[in-house]
């Protein structure tokens, strides 16, 4: 039997021994209470006595023993593993504890296969370093994808929707987001937003700038009717030909004039004058101030669509206006009747 001694003391003076004593049979274990089919638990004493032999090896235990460490030196320090090979040359796993500290040890061992060969798929330890080498990568580019591929592309199409539909983009504020890519897209939030503010006061300034621009050219036509009604009114009273005529030629040009000002003040695009529509709007005008009473004039007139800048627009219709009234002047045939084209 094991007997274990514990000196006790009362008020501080030694009173005696407590004495416990247990069977070797009762440090067995019992059956059902050993899981592994492979392991063997051996319990010796300090001195190197085995006791006890529970599990696969228990009729032999000498033939699971180490070989190059004697149970002598197993003692004296605590629970520890280690792996060694027996008298029959294989490798097995070993693990000793103290039962009671300086008197009795258990050691276990068992193969180091016998987990992974009840596996349904046992895997090599020397194929985990080339199995890890092969994951890897995938590992690598499953977190770069996830923590930052993905987070660039939304990016890229709050990006391409930004420029597309001129709208605010909202910023991510998800925990997977980094925080360098974090101030991106907050830096990226506040550009669109200053940019989006800044172009709709650029509308709103260039929307003003058509108003007022509108509002010069019918007031400058408005003064222009005003003095061409003015000379017609001298046109009236003046009795020699030559000086109606320069008036009449005076007042034509003021109606060229005013032609392009009508057209810049009802088109949307102050920078481009339709020369198309102002020719014949001039040359109707001319015609009904100069077409006589003696004959009516046919009038044939064609016109390509080109688009001239104001200044070039003034200088094409007082350019129309001499080359019409000249050939108003000049014209005519023998049979009393007039054609120009």
């Amino acid at each position: 039997m094991v007997v274990i001694t514990q000196p006790f003391e009362c008020g501080g003076q030694f009173a005696g021994f407590v004495f416990v004593s247990v069977l070797h049979e009762r440090l067995e274990l019992q059956d059902g209470e050993l899981k592994d089919e492979n392991l063997t638990v051996i319990t010796f004493t300090a001195s190197s006595k085995f006791l006890t032999a529970t599990g696969r090896d228990a009729e032999d235990p000498q033939a699971v023993l180490p070989q190059t460490r004697l149970l002598e030196t197993l003692v004296g320090v605590g629970s520890w593993a280690f792996s060694d090979r027996t008298a029959s040359g294989k490798v097995r796993n070993f693990a000793v504890s103290p039962i009671f500290a300086d008197t009795v040890y258990a050691l276990g061992t068992w193969q180091p296969m016998s987990v992974a060969a009840n596996a349904p798929f046992a895997i090599p330890p020397q194929f985990f370093p080339v199995i890890m080498s092969l994951t890897s990568p995938g590992i690598a580019i499953a977190a770069i994808h996830r923590l930052v591929i993905c987070h660039i592309r939304r990016l890229r199409r709050q990006m391409l929707e930004s420029a597309a539909r001129r709208t605010l983009p909202t910023a991510d504020h998800t925990s997977e987001v980094s925080a360098e890519i974090a101030d991106i897209q907050m830096s990226f939030v506040e550009m669109a937003e200053t940019v989006i503010r800044d172009e709709a006061e650029l509308e709103q300034l260039v929307h003003n700038k058509n108003v007022l621009l509108k509002e010069v050219h019918h007031r400058v036509k408005n003064n222009l009717q005003l003095t061409s009604s003015i000379m017609n009114m001298q046109v009236r009273q003046v009795k020699s030909p030559e000086a109606k005529a320069a008036v009449q030629r005076l007042q034509d040009r003021g109606l060229g004039l005013v032609s392009i000002h009508r057209s810049l003040y009802r088109t949307e695009n102050l920078d481009r004058v339709q020369t198309a529509q102002i020719l014949a709007e001039l040359t109707d005008q001319i015609l009904t101030v100069g077409q006589g009473s003696d004959g009516a004039i046919a009038l044939e007139r064609q016109f390509d669509e080109v688009d001239f800048y104001p200044d070039q627009a003034g200088s094409l219709s007082l350019l129309e206006v001499e080359a019409t009234t000249n050939a108003l002047k000049y014209m005519g045939d023998s049979t009393g009747k007039n054609r120009c084209s």
